[in-house]
Order: structure tokens, then C-alpha cells, then sequence
């Protein structure tokens, strides 16, 4: 047998005996309390390290001057969960919440002991002895969100679109829908909406991002987040994975979880913070109701911006009354935003079911509540993601059995009746008195500035405004040359129109 083979079989022999390395254990401080902030704990996570065989020790240093271990002296050691999460509250007692400086240390349980952890006692600096244990020191940080994404309608009926793809006989978690099969049906809602958004990044989905970008929309892109640490960090994982590879224009982690109290406040700011690390440029966020949002401080510190879920429906409101309180819901988190942009990502009125208090389900008040609700977002330039695309059949356990009959769609792809396209709908363009008229009648906007009359003022306000009316008006109004886009022909055959 010739001598090359036997090397190439012996080098191969060598690779699959040895093991591979394994990385080394590590340590992240991620939800730290910015200045001014009455947060009194702080959240990290573990990697690559046993959550039975490893502990954290936090020190913090108050008023600049000095350190010690927290929980307590008597009690310095932080537990680990089993999916790397850790948090622990360093406001117990004194002036601990001028903290404003935060050391995290990885020690293995077998070291400690004696004099690990040093208590310090006040000591003006971090014990040299634990160097050797991996570790992580900040400062409070200043809050900065990143750019939230551009929410514009481009030349669709909606703004955005949550997209349940599992229909009739197919569930989530037991279904792996094929590229193929997503790809069809993503095919159908995306001529109505610039946003899609979807809840999972497993079983098929992580291909959502990459075939709603080549069918020309954007991504909202989500990771289902449950009680179950190994899942959730999973879904975490695929969420970063597509972040990175850019298949998001934004990321959401985690839906309802704190309505549902899957996770706690710590621990899903904790997530929060760590994907942004993980994912440079993409805004992160998670969805959730507004009482929750309203009651968790530190999740909205930790997000670019809100995600939030607005339902009139489960409140028992009437539908006459069902846009102005989703408007309502709107404000209230918008108060406790800190400049961030509110998005609404899901509203809607299932068509079928029981009812729930004055919510009465059915096909008239379904189509009233999207044609009306829209209209008013888009008057008040509220982003929003409607909810949603099909009836999901295996909603089963939802109260009052209406749980498929939220769709736009049926589970068979067919487009129920009266939905969209909604009503035209005309913004009051920025200059203007009123909102545009067509005065004729002919789908054609003449009166441009809302003033009761069509003349030259018309042209002159279309035409600095041409490009907010391609972003937000129907184009159809506008189009007077007929050619599909706003340009400035149009401007042309406007001042012809007088």
C-alpha cells in the first residue's frame, strides 16, 4: 500500500481522538442601571461554564470611593441558571443605590472558601487575587437606543403584517415548513404590507427574514421565548444568527413573556441587552401588553424601541369605541418611552368566537375595526403591525373558541371578503389646512392643501411635498399621469389639471 494514504488515514485517526478545545468560560454584565435609575439589581450572563460547578460574586463601588461584595458580605455568591442567566440585587441596605461602578467574577465552586471571595470592607480598589477568574466591570451606562427603522408605508395597505404561517392541521413546534411552502405563502400577504413579522427562528422560520427581503419587505423578526431555558437559548441563538447575517431590520425577543410571567423583568432585559451585543446595527426589542411595559422599567431601558400589544377586544369594548382606545393604549406607553418610537405590533378583531363583555366577534365589526383603527394610526403616523395574516387553526384554547378567526386570510390562502383594501384614506400634508379633496369625483386629488379649492398653491405644496406623499399617501390620488410612481410629470399634469 503506498506510504501517502496511510498518512492522510493516521492524521485522520489523530483529528477524531483528540479532543476539540472548548472555549473558556466567560463572564457579561449586561442590564446595568443607567444614572439616575432606581433599578436596585443587575443581570448578566455566563457562557461555556456549569451552572453547578460555577458561581458569580458581584462587587459594586458607591460614591466613587469604595467596594464590597453584594448581595451582602454574609451572602456574596450569585447562583447561575442552567441557560447561563444570572442577576443579582446590589441595593440592599446604606446608599447602595449611588452605586456607580459594577465588577462581575466567574468562580469555580471548588475555590471557594476562606478568604474567596474577599470581603474588602470598604477597600478603595478590586482584589488583584481574583484576576485570574474571568470578569467583567462597568460603569452606569448612558442610555442610548439605537435608530429605530424606517415604519413608512411603501405603496401598501398596511403598514405591517403578523404572520402565523402554520395553518389547518399544522402547529408550531411540531411542523417544519419548507422554503418552499413559506415562500408561497409570504407571497400572498406581502403585496399588502411593507413589514411582515413572525414569532419564531426554528422549524422553517429561519428563513423568514431572507425571503421577506427578496419579495421587497421588511423583517420583524422574532425568537419565541417560554419557561424553558434550553429552548429559550436556542431561540436566542437563531435570533442572533439571523441578525447577523442580516435578515432583520429588527429583532424582537421574546413575545407576551411577561404577561404570561415566563420570564422576569431581569431576566428578559438580561436577553435583551445580550443580543444587542451580539447583533451591532439592528434594532432590539420585545412585545409585549401595555400594562406590562407601563409596570417594567427596566425592560423599556432596554429596548430601542417599544413593541407593544393592544387589544380593545379582550377588554370587552365596543367596536365603536375599540380605534380611540387603541389610540389611547398608544399614549400611555408613548409617555413612558423615553423618546423611543411605540409601535403597536399586533391589534385586530377575531370575526368569529364568542363575545367578551360589549366585543362582539363577527365578519361586519372584524372589517370595521381594520378599516377604522388603520385609518386613525395613520392620521395620528402610528407604526403598527396588524394581526393578523391567516386563521391559525390549532388557536384552539383561546377564550371563547376565537382564536382562529383573527386572519386577513383563511387557512386556505383565500382573502376574506371587505377587508382590503382599506378605504382610501388621505393624511393632511404638512402645509396644508384640511386633508386633500378630490373634487371631481375622478380618484384624483386636485384640492392638495385642503382649502376648498383647486389653483396654484396646489402645485406648489405638491411639489415640495412629493416625496412624505409617495411614503404616505395611496400613490393612486396622486398619479395623474398614470404611470405607477409620484415624479414630477405628475407635478406637470397637475398645473395642467387647473
Amino acid at each position: 500500500m503506498p506510504r501517502t494514504p496511510c498518512i492522510a488515514l493516521l492524521a485522520l485517526l489523530v483529528l477524531l481522538l483528540v479532543p476539540a478545545a472548548s472555549s473558556e468560560p466567560s463572564i457579561a454584565l449586561l442590564s446595568v442601571p443607567s444614572p439616575g435609575s432606581t433599578q436596585d439589581w443587575v443581570a448578566g450572563m455566563v457562557e461555556d461554564a456549569a451552572s453547578a460547578d460555577w458561581c458569580v460574586v458581584l462587587y459594586v463601588q458607591v460614591d466613587g470611593r469604595w467596594w464590597g461584595p453584594k448581595p451582602t458580605w454574609m451572602e456574596p455568591l450569585t447562583p447561575i441558571r442552567s441557560d447561563g442567566l444570572w442577576n443579582a440585587t446590589f441595593a440592599t441596605g446604606g446608599n447602595d443605590l449611588a452605586a456607580t461602578r459594577f465588577a462581575a467574577y466567574l468562580l469555580p465552586r471548588i475555590a471557594v472558601g476562606g478568604s474567596v471571595p474577599p470581603e474588602l470592607n470598604g477597600a478603595s480598589a478590586l482584589p488583584f487575587s481574583l484576576d485570574q477568574y474571568p470578569h467583567d466591570e462597568r460603569a452606569r451606562p448612558i442610555s442610548a437606543h439605537r435608530a429605530t427603522p424606517n415604519f413608512a408605508r411603501n405603496n401598501t395597505d398596511l403598514v405591517g403584517l403578523c404572520v402565523g404561517p402554520y395553518l389547518n392541521g399544522e402547529r408550531p413546534g411540531e411542523t417544519v415548513l419548507s422554503a418552499s411552502v413559506l415562500r408561497s405563502r409570504l407571497t400572498v400577504v406581502a403585496p399588502r404590507a411593507t413589514w411582515l413579522r413572525c414569532y419564531g427562528v426554528e422549524d422553517g422560520l429561519e428563513e423568514f427574514g431572507a425571503i421577506t427581503h427578496a419579495l421587497g419587505r421588511r423583517a420583524a423578526v422574532g425568537a419565541w421565548l417560554s419557561i424553558d431555558p434550553a429552548a429559550n437559548r436556542r431561540s436566542l441563538l437563531a435570533l442572533v444568527e439571523c441578525g447577523q447575517s442580516g435578515g432583520a431590520d429588527l429583532l424582537i425577543v421574546g413575545s407576551e413573556c411577561l404577561l404570561r410571567g415566563d420570564l422576569s423583568e431581569r431576566d428578559l432585559a438580561a436577553c435583551l441587552e445580550w443580543v444587542r451585543r451580539e447583533v451591532p446595527g439592528v434594532p432590539i426589542a420585545t412585545a409585549d401588553g401595555y400594562a406590562e411595559l407601563l409596570a417594567h422599567p427596566a425592560v423599556v431601558e432596554a429596548s430601542d424601541l417599544l413593541v407593544v400589544h393592544v387589544y380593545p377586544f379582550w377588554e370587552g369594548v365596543d367596536v365603536a369605541a375599540a380605534p380611540a382606545r387603541t389610540v389611547a393604549a398608544w399614549e400611555s406607553v408613548t409617555a413612558v418611552a423615553g423618546g423611543r418610537t411605540v409601535v403597536i405590533g399586533e391589534l385586530g378583531w377575531p370575526d368569529a368566537g364568542g363575545p367578551n363583555g360589549q366585543s362582539i366577534p363577527s365578519k361586519e365589526n372584524a372589517v370595521r375595526y381594520l378599516h377604522e383603527t388603520t385609518a386613525l394610526l395613520d392620521a395620528h403616523g402610528v407604526p403598527y403591525f396588524y394581526f393578523s395574516a391567516f386563521d391559525e387553526a390549532w388557536k384552539i384554547a383561546e377564550p371563547g373558541g376565537v382564536g382562529p378567526h383573527w386572519g386577513i386570510w383563511t387557512g386556505d390562502l383565500a382573502q376574506k371578503s371587505g377587508r382590503l383594501p382599506p378605504p382610501v384614506s388621505l393624511l393632511l400634508v404638512s402645509g396644508g389646512s384640511a386633508r386633500p379633496q378630490d373634487r371631481d369625483g375622478d380618484g384624483l386629488v386636485e384640492d392638495v392643501n385642503g382649502n376648498g379649492r383647486a389653483d396654484f398653491a396646489d402645485v406648489v405644496l405638491f411639489f415640495n411635498q412629493m416625496d412624505w406623499i409617495a411614503a404616505n399617501e395611496p400613490i393612486a390620488a396622486f398619479d395623474y399621469n398614470g404611470n405607477g410612481r409620484i415624479d414630477f410629470a405628475d407635478v406637470v399634469r397637475l398645473f395642467d389639471r387647473l
